[in-house]
């Protein structure tokens, strides 16, 4: 079927079922041409507003405040409302009716958030036109890489209609790359990849390996999610797949906050229209300055059954203004601040150290680094040999003591296998003292 046609088809439904996703879509693109501008503030101060007299007026949590400045609203985390879950739920809005979306995160601890149908709907206009930026177009064959199982897996009949291949990464290994691949090769016309960025650390070892580029077969768009995009992952595969690999920062619980774009760099341009964006202090709820790190704290602008007003993302980020695009963006966004790993001398390293390092030990296939102690560290290694053998075990801690100091005390355990966690990422950076 032509993709142009799937489209037509796509917004044809749209329109007879009243979901105004064109609407949306017509809305963000509106906002994000006016970024910079009087006429954006006024619509973003409009939206502050709105959300912030209706959580005053109908969620328990925020019944006390009487403010019209959402700075003056407390911050919240997962943990705060999981133990006020029903202070959080809105009075006016039937519960029954709305979308329960659950993460177990990075710590394997369930979350749930509640989604109204508006909310809902938001959220397919923000993966739209994002998608729209990478280079995906409705009706495009799209290879969907992420854990499937019973509760989220699309029907035959959704995924053909969307035309999805979804590809479940859970116990990858070369073979099931290799048919992956060929996949891709026998599909016909345009498509896509979305995937978790250590599926697509996978790819790109085994394209290395096997000497294997992916240009030249109408590939329009590469997309990572849910984990951190390593530059090497980024730079090579890119090279691999003839088309820029972009990482596109989102979550469960709100949606698409931000996206790299396709001109290469590694920028996050973020996603305005939907959320107001806050860098706090990382100890104190107090805003940083431009191009310091920071909390990444969100105010989600459409959900009105669970408002999540102020809300830390648990991730640390640096925001500047890029005065050519009169818009703020996003120049570093370095996953959760309890993942922060720090030296012998107790000053901050950035996981991006550790992982892009990792690169030229081309014969490991997993690993894991793990902070035990002020001094004390942990690889937890993967071989690609299959007697679990890794030659390069002193030359490995040798290079860290360079990055942590020489007082660095670094021991090394072996595995056969690092599992994924419950939502699919692999943390290969953990802080287990400084938590």
């Amino acid at each position: 079927m032509n993709y142009n046609f799937r489209k037509y088809i796509y917004f044809f439904i749209d329109r007879l079922t009243g979901s105004n996703i064109i609407n949306h879509l017509s809305e963000i693109a509106t906002m994000n041409r006016a970024l910079g501008s009087i006429e954006f503030e006024e619509l973003q101060a409009k939206k502050i507003k709105n959300i912030i007299d209706f959580a005053i007026a109908q969620i328990p949590y925020y019944s006390n405040l009487s403010t019209n400045d959402v700075s003056h609203f407390p911050v919240i985390n997962k943990n705060i409302i999981r133990d006020n879950f029903d202070k959080f739920t809105s009075k006016s809005i039937n519960i029954s009716k709305c979308k329960k979306v659950v993460t177990s995160g990075s710590t394997g601890t369930p979350f749930e958030v509640i989604h109204d149908r508006d909310k809902i709907i938001r959220n397919t206009a923000d993966t739209i036109y994002f998608s729209g930026l990478a280079g995906y177009e409705i009706g495009y064959k799209l290879f969907y890489c992420k854990i499937w199982n019973e509760h989220n897996k699309k029907s035959i009949l959704e995924s053909w209609l969307q035309n999805i291949t979804q590809v479940d990464v859970l116990r990858s290994d070369d073979e099931k790359i290799k048919n992956f691949i060929q996949q891709i090769r026998d599909s016909k016309g345009y498509k896509s990849i979305l995937a978790y960025s250590s599926f697509l650390d996978e790819i790109l070892k085994y394209c290395i390996k096997n000497k294997i580029n992916l240009k030249n077969l109408d590939l329009k768009s590469v997309l990572s999610m849910s984990e951190a995009l390593d530059e090497f992952t980024k730079h090579h595969l890119s090279d691999v797949c003839g088309v820029n690999v972009i990482s596109r920062y989102s979550n469960v619980e709100n949606g698409i906050l931000g996206q790299q774009s396709l001109d290469g760099t590694t920028a996050f341009f973020l996603n305005h229209a939907s959320y107001y964006f806050e860098i706090l202090d990382l100890e104190k709820d107090q805003p940083v300055k431009m191009d310091v790190p920071g909390r990444i704290v969100i105010t989600d602008l459409y959900n009105k059954a669970m408002p999540l007003i102020r809300y830390d993302t648990g991730d640390i980020g640096i925001m500047t203004y890029d005065s050519k695009l009169c818009r703020k963006i996003m120049t570093s966004i370095s996953g959760r601040k309890m993942d922060q790993i720090f030296d012998t001398n107790g000053k901050v390293i950035s996981s991006f150290t550790i992982t892009n390092q990792m690169w030229k030990y081309t014969d490991l296939k997993q690993y894991k680094f793990i902070q035990t102690g002020p001094k004390s560290y942990k690889f937890i290694l993967n071989p690609l040999n299959p007697d679990n053998k890794f030659n390069r075990e002193q030359e490995l801690i040798n290079e860290f003591k360079d990055y942590l100091g020489e007082d660095a005390i670094i021991i090394v355990d072996y595995t056969h296998e690092i599992p994924l966690l419950d939502s699919g990422k692999r943390r290969k950076v953990v802080q287990e003292f400084y938590i």
